[in-house]
């Protein structure tokens, strides 16, 4: 499972095509930020981590999402 966790950016790239770049070099940081607090055995510290993350990523996903709604828009406008 940790491997997925870490492997994530590359899956999206993979099903999507596209990866937010602006925030994709923030990941790896993160995801080793996790790590760290796993090994450290402090739940409070991995959970503050993973919820910094989580949201990183929904932000990510959120302006990815406005990015593509916005290519959509300019290419069925095209078509008229």
């Amino acid at each position: 499972m940790l491997m997925q966790i870490i492997d994530f950016p590359n899956t999206l790239f993979t099903k999507f095509g596209q990866i937010n770049i602006e925030t994709a070099h923030r990941a790896p940081i993160e995801h080793r930020r996790i790590i760290q607090a796993l090994k450290a055995r402090d739940q409070d510290w991995a959970s503050m981590e993973m919820r910094a993350h989580d949201e990183a990523i929904r932000r990510g996903q959120r302006k990815l999402g406005e990015v593509f709604k916005k290519n959509e828009t300019q290419l069925s406008t095209e078509e008229l």
